[in-house]
C-alpha cells in the first residue's frame, strides 16, 4: 500500500541500503558487460567479416557491423539492466529485509535467512518470467498501445509483487504461510510491484527501484502480521 511505499523511501537513509544497492548496481553492469563482450566474441564482430554481392562488390563488414552490434547491444542492455537488477537485489534480499527490520522493527529478533539456493531459484524465475511476459505483451503493447501502461503495470506489478512478498514472509514463517499472506495481501503486494514496475525505463532509477520493493514488501508483511495479532 501507498503507507509501506512511503516507508520504503524513508528507510533510503540507511546508509547500509545503500551498500546493497551499489553492490546490485555493480554486479548488473559486470554482467551485462560480459554479456555484450562474450557475445561479440562468439559472433565475430570486428573481424574481417565480408561478402561478395553481385553488381555491389566485397561489402566489408568489420567496422559496420561493430557499430550495428554497438547500437543493437545498447539497447538490448537498456531493456535487460532493470531485469537482471531484479536478479541481483533478490540474491541481495537477505540484506536489504534485515536493514529495514533492525531499523524499524527492533524487537522482532533475527530471521532465518532464506537459503542461498531458494533465493537463486526465486530471482531467476522471476527474471525469466518478467522478460517471457514482456515479450508475450508486446503484442498487446503494438495492437493497443492505449492499454499498455495498465497492462505492464498489471503483469509485472503482479509478478515481482508475488515474489517478494513471498520472500520476505518465508524469513519468518513457513512457505505455505508464505504463500498464504501473499494470496490475502495480494491487492498490496501487486501495488508494490507495479510501483516497482513504474520505474524500469527510467535509468538510473530502476537500479534502485527493487530495493524499494523488497523494503516496502517487509513492511506490508509486518503490518499484516500485526493486524491478524490484534
Amino acid at each position: 500500500m501507498p503507507g509501506d511505499l512511503l516507508r520504503a523511501l524513508g528507510d533510503l537513509r540507511d546508509p547500509r541500503l545503500w551498500g546493497v544497492m551499489m553492490k546490485a548496481a555493480l554486479l548488473t553492469l559486470a554482467l551485462l558487460a560480459l554479456g555484450v563482450v562474450g557475445l561479440g566474441w562468439a559472433l565475430g564482430v570486428g573481424g574481417d567479416l565480408t561478402l561478395n554481392a553481385p553488381w555491389i562488390g566485397t561489402i566489408d563488414f568489420g567496422a559496420l557491423g561493430f557499430f550495428a552490434y554497438l547500437a543493437a547491444a545498447t539497447l538490448a542492455s537498456a531493456f535487460l539492466t532493470p531485469f537482471v537488477a531484479a536478479l541481483f537485489v533478490g540474491l541481495l534480499l537477505d540484506d536489504v529485509v534485515e536493514a529495514v527490520e533492525r531499523r524499524r522493527y527492533p524487537g522482532l529478533g533475527r530471521a532465518s535467512p532464506v537459503p542461498f539456493a531458494r533465493q537463486m531459484g526465486a530471482a531467476v524465475k522471476l527474471l525469466g518470467l518478467m522478460i517471457v511476459a514482456n515479450l508475450l505483451g508486446l503484442a498487446v503493447y503494438l495492437l493497443f498501445p492505449p492499454f499498455a501502461p495498465a497492462v505492464f503495470l498489471t503483469l509485472n506489478g503482479y509478478l515481482i509483487g508475488r515474489e517478494y512478498v513471498e520472500l520476505v514472509a518465508f524469513r519468518r514463517m513457513s512457505a505455505t504461510d508464505a504463500r498464504r499472506l501473499r494470496r490475502r495481501e495480494r491487492l498490496g503486494a501487486t501495488l508494490i510491484g507495479a510501483a516497482v514496475a513504474a520505474t524500469l525505463s527510467v535509468p538510473f532509477v530502476n537500479l534502485l527501484a527493487p530495493m524499494v520493493g523488497v523494503a516496502a514488501a517487509t513492511h506490508l508483511l509486518h503490518r499484516a502480521t500485526a493486524r491478524a495479532a490484534a
